[in-house]
Order: structure tokens, then sequence, then C-alpha cells
């Protein structure tokens, strides 16, 4: 493997996570926004934050999966 590649995908990866993260920080404070137009009565807010971060949370560990994998192969 060439190290120009390597370092690339280095940056990719940690470049996705950072992605993924502020898109996840958009969407509560969207839920927050949602939850006060409604004056408070969202009640499946929970729900909905629960499983976007569980999503997150997938998407990070696939990303480090993926990353580490490579740098120790």
């Amino acid at each position: 493997m060439s190290f120009i590649w390597l370092l690339g995908f280095c940056f990719f990866c940690r470049y996705m996570i950072l992605v993924t993260s502020t898109i996840a920080i958009f969407l509560k404070y969207a839920f927050y926004a949602c939850d006060m137009f409604l004056e408070g009565q969202w009640e499946s807010k929970a729900v909905f934050t629960f499983y976007l971060e569980l999503v997150r949370d997938l998407l990070h560990l696939s990303l480090y999966l993926v990353f580490f994998l490579v740098i120790f192969m």
C-alpha cells in the first residue's frame, strides 16, 4: 500500500466521522426546535433521538472498523 493512499484514507475516515457528528447535531437541534414549536407536546421526540444516536453510533463503529482494518492489514 502506498503511504499517500493510506494517509488520504485516514483523512477520509476522520472527515466522515466529523460529518456524521455534525449532521446528528443539526438533526438534534431540529428535533428540539420542533418540540419547542409544538410547545413540548411531541411525545416521540425521545424515540427519534434514540434512533438518531443509534444510527450515528453504528455508522461511527463501522467507519472505525474499516479504518483499523486498513491500518493493521
